[in-house]
């Protein structure tokens, strides 16, 4: 990738499945991954701790400011029937609450958002001439680590994805 004007969601995968840090630290990365039924992570990466991370691309700042407004279904409890109770929460209320993943993460190209514009919690990479460069770490959610049942079904996910590519 010569310039950042160029970048799409699928460039910027490829950049951070080429990142070394980012692979060392992750046993698995994928690529749009539907972490609940109503969202979608343009990379879920396990670490392997058993924490998970969610990275959230943006290529534009108009794409940014609609990220302040995804709300995202959480389960809040169980009944003694066995029902789920689940409430509509703004996906950053669902983050900052530990009720999605341990650690999330906006990636984008320099330039589009001011640092300070991100929340405290979030860690934000940049995109600099075909490079992952970290501006700032995230902070821990949460400390839930994921089943080794959970695991295994989002890195199945993973080869859905690669033999629906090759397939194609």
């Amino acid at each position: 990738m010569a310039t950042n004007d160029k970048l799409t969601e699928k460039s910027v995968q490829r950049i951070l499945a080429a990142d070394r840090d980012l692979v060392k630290r992750h046993d698995v990365m994928i690529p749009n991954c539907f972490t609940s039924y109503d969202n979608e992570a343009d990379m879920f990466c396990i670490r392997k701790s058993g924490l998970c991370d969610e990275i959230e691309i943006k290529v534009s700042r108009a794409d940014f400011r609609i990220d302040e407004k995804k709300i995202v279904q959480i389960a809040e409890s169980v009944s003694l029937s066995g029902r789920t109770k689940w409430s509509r929460i703004s996906k950053r209320e669902a983050l900052q609450a530990g009720k999605m993943s341990n650690y999330f993460w906006y990636c984008m190209p320099e330039g589009i958002v001011d640092p300070s514009e991100v929340p405290e919690w979030a860690g934000l990479l940049h995109i600099v001439n075909g490079r992952v460069k970290t501006i700032r770490s995230a902070k821990r959610l949460h400390g839930d680590k994921m089943s080794f049942e959970d695991r295994f079904k989002a890195a199945r996910k993973l080869g859905y994805r690669y033999w629906n590519e090759v397939l194609a």
